[in-house]
């Protein structure tokens, strides 16, 4: 199921447009073009697992695909904040795959997909650009798990070589 508001600043829960309209009545910490931006950066339900599902929490994940869902404009705004990097980056990358959905079934029946930031076919590379508080002097575990998630996905379509990866923080 779709997210369908936010949780708005006062805690109560509120569609989009209600939560926008609640900013621009109140003191809100949340400017009403952003809380706009960032109900507009929704990305559509998946019919699939994804990557990012699979590494999370597995009944968050259930429970987000049977009901109707509010998060905190904080939280979209991590996700906001990603999104603009990557439109930043879509325009500016000859040869490379940017963004693209890739997807496979598993013997079992369930469908996988994982979209990567950046693939350079010609070099055999794959990156997935990740932001941290700090640049980690390791790539945190579960990122690693998520660019090798990629890798599997992109195993097939790309088989032409040996491909080298790395993390971008």
């Amino acid at each position: 199921m779709p997210q369908i508001g936010f949780v708005c600043c006062d805690g109560e829960k509120r569609r989009f447009a209600d939560c926008i309209q609640h900013a621009l009545a109140c003191q809100c910490p949340w400017t009403p073009a952003v809380l706009e931006a960032m109900a507009a950066n929704i990305r559509p339900e998946q019919p699939c697992l994804t990557v990012t599902e699979l590494l999370g929490c597995a009944r968050q994940t259930v429970l987000k695909k049977q009901l109707d869902w509010y998060e905190t404009p904080a939280s979209a705004y991590a996700k906001f904040r990603g999104s603009m990097f990557h439109k930043a980056i879509e325009g500016s990358n000859s040869g490379a795959i940017v963004e693209e959905r890739f997807a496979i079934t598993l013997p079992s029946g369930v469908t996988i997909s994982g979209q990567p930031d950046l693939i350079y076919p010609d070099q055999h590379l794959l990156l997935d650009f990740k932001t941290t508080r700090y640049i980690p002097k390791e790539p945190y575990a579960h990122h690693i798990l998520q660019l090798n998630a990629y890798r599997y996905l992109v195993w097939e379509p790309m088989r032409s070589g040996t491909w080298r990866w790395r993390i971008s923080t």
